[in-house]
């Protein structure tokens, strides 16, 4: 997967807590938006928190609206 830097280990560790094989490159091309960049940083924190608080409390994720089916699409391939 290519994700924002700040993204990717949240991303990379959620992935294989749901069994998925993966492995993240990070683009760090938005630095330059330094401001939204340090905002999305720190925002990351809270959702690493966030997201370690689901994984060990078996939580299952929350979906607004109709599931989308393109992952099951691509594992069943």
């Amino acid at each position: 997967m290519v994700a924002q830097s700040f993204y990717l280990p949240r991303a990379v560790a959620l992935c294989r807590d749901a069994c998925i094989d993966a492995v993240g490159v990070g683009d760090d091309t938005a630095r330059r938006y330094a401001g939204q960049w340090r905002i999305s940083s720190a925002r990351e924190y809270g959702a690493c928190v966030k997201a370690a608080v689901d994984v060990l409390t078996g939580r299952d994720p929350v979906h607004l609206g109709r599931r989308e089916t393109g992952v099951d699409d691509a594992l069943r391939a």
